[in-house]
C-alpha cells in the first residue's frame, strides 16, 4: 500500500522524493523496493518460525 502511494504522489508531482527519473523509472524502484522488502519479511517469518517448532520439539523431549 505504501508503494502504490508513493507511487501515486511521486507521478501526480505533489513530492519529489525520489529525485527527477521518469515516472517508470520511479515505479522500477518501487516494485524492486516493495519485493525485495516482501521476500526478507517472509524469509525472517520462516526462520522464526523454524526456530520456534524446533524450541518447541526440544521441550517436548525433556
Amino acid at each position: 500500500m505504501f508503494g502504490a502511494a508513493l507511487y501515486f504522489t511521486e507521478s501526480a508531482g505533489y513530492t519529489q522524493w525520489l529525485g527527477e527519473w521518469h515516472k517508470y523509472t520511479k515505479l522500477l524502484f518501487i516494485s524492486l523496493t516493495v519485493m525485495t522488502g516482501g521476500c526478507l519479511m517472509f524469509w525472517i517469518g520462516n526462520r522464526q518460525a523454524s526456530s520456534l517448532r524446533t524450541a518447541t520439539a526440544n521441550a517436548a523431549e525433556y
